[in-house]
């Protein structure tokens, strides 16, 4: 384990472009990592609208909370056994200077939102005056760690986070305090005897007693392709585990059936009761009441005028388990034990691991007809591999989402070639709103995108603003919704009929994965179903899959509002190269990542979409920022997430 660390570590600092020197070894059974980290000179450059000034640097990561002053600052993931003991961390700082500034840092871009109906915002640099006109300096701690539990490459290991400031800064007195050097050791202990859970089986599926018999024929073809697996139903559940509600006695079950049996995978059956009317939330925490398989919302609450009253996050029912002082203990994603779960409103947080301890999917059925027809969807994709004149193209479908004089991009467009760059062994195809003038016949309209998605793909990509009902962009430089390509709404879904042509889809936009949706709610322009008086008695997202006669295999998308960002402010992921915002971070980080993962190899689609959460968290700090949390808390995959993607061979 020990060469297996510090080989992943020097190749990731070698390829950062510091000079850095690692050097581990072991005494008494006290292992040790090592690493010095010297940084070239600190660039302080005037920002494209020069009235701040931006930091540059070779740091692993930018500091970009909404607001607040972007700052280098040193992002490191270490990994190790279930039960090493971690005995000291250590980091020092050396070589301080003093820099005074002319003009003050830059603060990070506000998030935009991918909402349908929403207002142009040009507001994007907006200063966050409770830091701003502090007169402490920013960050006021010189490095800060944090314990985490996940699967990576599919072995649940121990993930020690650091995080370390080599620049603070003086937003009253406009100086910074520059260090040149890090030097940061780590003394543990690697566990006498590992912790292996048994592997008697692969997925369990979760459902009311009601689909048992409908999925069958699954559970059945699960075991013939040797993904061992079996079924529990919830009323079996709530009488045989404790908890505070029913999602919480269903995330102990799995905790359970993780250490008796090895679990890597749980499908969730079941969504709200009707598509007619159906009450989609009981209290501040849960829907029950009128749902087949209960939700888990997520009380997070924006700083903005327009936010999410609770979203649903399935998240909740992967990330098991938490680090705290030195053991492992079941993560209930409500820290201050207040009640109220997954909560972010004020000075009132829950601490949350967030990493996937187990790989979650969700069929949000509603009867038996949408278990059946999903059941014969997923055999018929899975059995046999599937046709490369049809899977491997790939439908991509983008625009200019928002207003951003500073650079206009095209930011959905640049989202999906991005994601495409990562599969260049798939044919592209790209329905975009800058073809307006020059290729009619491939721009975001509902008859080019029903024709594609008809024709088949392996992946299909949207990219711009959405609701529970419709999708929809901008042409290039207008962003009135009175003129628009068209989109896509589900009342069009009836003219898509690409049969077992089936593609795994990702959408990006507002709300298109909004499972708690039915009919007579959404008629009533209340805020909270973000339908605008259009009736819906189910989400685009789920739509698409329980489709018959064509479709999706499954959908990745948001169930609260969506957010991205616009302009070029910094490298945000700080990968060594500086790409616009749109694909740096956010929504658009989570879609283009997706591909990445699943070009290195992660052909599974629960564990492409547990990777992609695990990188998120990697690079960015979402329990320092309340919409890079939103982002992975809200983004759930409507799949099977055992699905061999393309089928198996």
């Amino acid at each position: 384990m020990k060469k297996v660390i510090i080989i992943s570590l020097l190749g990731l600092l070698l390829s950062s472009g510091f000079q850095v020197y690692a050097q581990p070894y072991s005494y008494n059974n006290v292992e040790e990592i090592f690493e010095s980290i010297h940084f070239s000179d600190i660039i302080f450059k005037n920002s494209t609208k020069n009235d701040f000034i931006n930091v540059i640097s070779e740091s692993t990561t930018t500091l970009a909370n909404s607001g607040e002053p972007m700052l280098p600052f040193v992002n490191r993931n270490y990994e190790f056994p279930i039960g090493t003991d971690i005995l000291d961390i250590n980091v020092k700082f050396f070589g301080k200077e003093t820099k005074e500034l002319p003009k003050k840092i830059s603060p990070a871009p506000k998030p935009v939102l991918n909402l349908i109906n929403n207002k142009a915002d040009t507001q994007f640099i907006q200063e966050e005056k409770s830091v701003y006109l502090n007169t402490d300096l920013y960050p006021n701690k010189k490095f800060s760690y944090s314990y985490h539990i996940g699967l990576k490459d599919n072995n649940r290991v121990l993930i020690l986070n650091i995080k370390c400031y080599p620049v603070q800064y003086s937003p009253t007195e406009d100086i910074v305090y520059i260090s040149k050097s890090i030097d940061i050791k780590i003394e543990y202990k690697q566990p006498e005897t590992f912790s292996v859970y048994p592997e008697i089986y692969d997925m369990v599926v979760i459902t009311p007693s009601k689909f048992k018999q409908s999925l069958q024929p699954l559970i059945y073809h699960k075991n013939k392709f040797g993904l061992t697996t079996f079924l529990k139903t919830s009323e079996e559940i709530y009488n045989e585990y404790d908890g505070r509600d029913k999602p919480e006695k269903i995330k102990y079950c799995i905790k359970d059936y993780i250490e008796k049996f090895g679990i890597k995978y749980v499908l969730l059956v079941g969504g709200l009761k009707s598509q007619i009317w159906s009450k989609p939330r009981d209290d501040l925490n849960q829907g029950s009441i009128h749902w087949y398989l209960p939700v888990r919302y997520s009380n997070l609450k924006e700083n903005s005028p327009i936010n999410d009253p609770g979203y649903i996050s399935d998240l909740y029912y992967s990330d098991i388990y938490k680090y705290v002082n030195g053991s492992i203990e079941f993560e209930d994603w409500d820290s201050n034990r207040n009640g109220i779960f997954a909560e972010w409103n004020g000075a009132t947080v829950d601490v949350i691991d967030h990493y996937p301890d187990v790989y979650v999917g969700r069929l949000a059925c509603r009867n038996n007809i949408e278990v059946k027809t999903l059941v014969r969807k997923i055999i018929k994709y899975e059995q046999k591999p599937a046709d490369c004149q049809w899977f491997n193209r790939m439908i991509v479908i983008g625009g200019d989402s928002h207003y951003d004089p500073s650079t206009n991009y095209l930011e959905g467009e640049l989202v999906c070639d991005k994601a495409l760059s990562y599969m260049s062994d798939f044919e592209s195809i790209k329905l975009y709103s800058s073809y307006k003038d020059t290729k009619e016949g491939l721009t975001p309209s509902s008859t080019n995108i029903s024709r594609e998605i008809t024709k088949g793909g392996g992946f299909l990509l949207f990219d711009g603003h959405g609701n529970p009902g419709s999708w929809d962009t901008h042409w290039y430089g207008e962003y009135s919704w009175e003129n628009t390509p068209g989109g896509i709404s589900i009342y069009r879904f009836p003219f898509i009929s690409n049969r077992d042509k089936l593609p795994i889809t990702l959408i990006g936009g507002c709300h298109n994965s909004q499972i708690n949706v039915s009919l007579l709610p959404t008629l009533t322009k209340k805020p909270y179903m973000w339908t605008y008086g259009m009736p819906v008695p189910e989400c685009f997202s789920w739509w698409l899959v329980r489709k018959i006669g064509g479709g999706s295999i499954a959908t990745l998308g948001s169930t609260g509002l969506g957010y991205g960002y616009v302009g070029d402010n910094s490298d945000l992921d700080s990968d060594g190269v500086n790409e616009p915002d749109a694909i740096e971070g956010l929504g658009g980080y989570l879609s283009t990542n997706f591909f990445k993962e699943y070009k290195e190899g992660a052909n599974i689609l629960g564990e492409t979409w547990g990777a992609t959460i695990s990188n998120y968290l990697d690079t960015f700090q979402p329990m320092d920022d309340k919409i890079q949390m939103k982002c992975i808390q809200e983004w759930i995959l409507l799949g099977d997430p055992s699905l061999m993607i393309g089928g198996y061979q």
